[in-house]
């Protein structure tokens, strides 16, 4: 009698659990343009809680290479000559991902 309660209580309840989904990581921009532009790279498609947004290589002097916008879910690049990859990792209670993003500004 007591193992049927279990299970029946387990079933009832069983729906009530939520299931963390896992962290998808999403780009979507451009991957280029001239100097000047201004680009935005947007992960508002990614499964995510929590943004982390990277680049490489840095500007020189502590200028600002991104700049992150909307809780994380947008940035802003720099448009100074180079070539830059840019990274992107999420994170939901169901786990972590991550993604690169390549944009290159001509001289």
């Amino acid at each position: 009698m007591r193992s049927t309660l279990s299970l029946a209580l387990t079933l009832y309840l069983l729906p009530m659990v939520a299931v963390a989904q896992d962290a998808q990581a999403k780009i979507i921009g451009p991957t280029g343009g001239k100097p000047g532009d201004i680009l935005v790279l947007d992960a508002t498609n990614s499964v995510a809680d929590h943004y982390a947004w990277s680049v490489e290589p840095e500007l020189p002097n502590e200028r600002p290479t991104i700049m992150v916008l909307e809780d994380g879910r947008k940035c802003l690049v720099a448009s100074v000559p180079g070539t830059y990859t840019i990274f992107l990792a999420v994170s939901t209670a169901g786990g972590i991902d991550q993604i690169k993003w390549t944009v290159t500004f001509p001289l």
